[in-house]
C-alpha cells in the first residue's frame, strides 16, 4: 500500500487529481508563478546549471533523493506537489497522513522519494581503549546500603570512557535499596575523586568508624551540604537504622558529624558491568 503526505492547514491544489500533468508542467507553472527562469532556479537550489532545463526539454524524466528536495525548495513548493501526489500542497506546511493513495496516484516504486532528508552521517568506526578500573567494597547489609571500604578490591571491570586515564578513579557496587529508583542493588557506580561535589550531586561518602582501627563505611547518597559541624545527605527510601528526618521531594535526610567524614566523591557514571 502506498501512502501520501496530506494537506495540513492550507488547501491543496485542485489540479492534483489531473493525471496527465507532468513534472515539467509543474516546474513551468512554478517558474511562471515566481517570474523566474530555469537557470536561476538551478543556481538557487545548488543544482547543475542545466538540471532544470533538461527536465523541461524531456532529457530528464524524474528527480529523486536530495535533488528533489533542493528543486522543491528553490521553487518554493513541496516535493509531493512536484510529484503530483493527490492532496499535496503547492505551497505551505505538510502533515504526514497515513492514508492510502487513491487510484491513479503515482506509484511509490515508479517515483521513489525520501519524505524527509537524512540528518544522520554515515557510520564512523569508533574504538575504545581497553582499560580496566577497580571495584571496591564489601557489603554489610541493611536497607541503608552501608558497605566496607577497607581497600579490598572485589574485581576489575572495563573502565567507563569518561574515567580513562583519571588517577585514583574507582567503582563500587550498590548495596541495599536506599537509593531506589535512582540506583538499583547490584548496579555499578564510578567516581572521579578530583571533581568538586555540588548540592544534589550523587556521591560515594566515606565515613570513619567509631573506634580507631575500624573499617571506613561507604554510603551511596545524595549530597545536600557540608560545613564545619556536619555533613547532610539524603536517600530516597525510608532509613532503617538512622533517625528519620523526612525532607521534601520524597527524600530522607541523614546527618554525620564533620569529624567522621573521610571523603565525599562525586559519582560520574553508573550502569551494569
Amino acid at each position: 500500500m502506498n501512502f501520501q503526505l496530506a494537506a495540513g492547514a492550507c488547501m491543496s491544489d485542485k489540479s492534483d487529481m489531473t493525471t496527465d500533468i507532468t513534472l515539467a508542467d509543474r516546474i513551468r507553472e512554478r517558474l511562471a508563478d515566481l517570474d523566474t527562469n530555469p537557470f536561476a532556479i538551478a543556481e538557487k537550489g545548488s543544482l547543475e546549471r542545466n538540471f532544470v532545463n533538461d527536465i523541461l526539454n524531456g532529457k530528464k524524466k524524474s528527480v529523486r533523493g536530495d535533488n528533489l528536495f533542493k528543486l522543491a525548495a528553490a521553487l518554493d513548493t513541496t516535493p509531493e506537489w512536484l510529484l503530483r501526489q493527490p492532496g499535496a500542497l503547492k505551497t505551505g506546511a505538510r502533515v504526514l497522513a497515513l492514508t492510502p493513495s487513491p487510484p491513479g496516484a503515482p506509484d511509490a516504486e515508479e517515483t521513489p522519494y525520501p519524505r524527509y532528508p537524512s540528518n544522520a552521517s554515515p557510520p564512523v568506526p569508533v574504538t575504545f581503549r581497553n582499560e580496566t578500573i577497580g571495584m571496591f567494597g564489601q557489603a554489610v547489609g541493611g536497607e541503608d546500603g552501608r558497605f566496607v571500604l577497607n581497600g579490598s578490591r572485589v574485581m576489575d571491570v572495563h573502565c567507563p570512557p569518561t574515567l580513562i586515564g583519571v588517577k585514583d578513579a574507582y567503582g563500587v557496587f550498590v548495596h541495599g535499596g536506599s537509593m531506589r529508583p535512582r540506583y538499583r542493588e547490584g548496579e555499578a557506580v564510578f567516581v572521579n575523586p578530583h571533581l568538586p561535589v555540588r548540592q544534589d550531586d550523587y556521591a560515594i561518602v566515606q565515613i570513619k568508624g567509631d573506634f580507631e582501627g575500624d573499617d571506613i563505611g561507604g554510603f551511596i547518597k545524595q549530597f545536600i551540604s557540608m560545613n564545619a559541624k556536619e555533613l547532610v545527605l539524603a536517600q530516597h527510601q525510608r532509613p532503617e537504622t538512622f533517625p528519620v528526618e523526612e525532607a521534601s521531594e520524597g527524600r530522607y535526610l541523614l546527618r554525620f558529624p564533620r569529624s567522621k567524614v573521610a571523603a565525599v566523591h562525586r559519582i560520574v557514571w553508573a550502569g551494569e558491568v
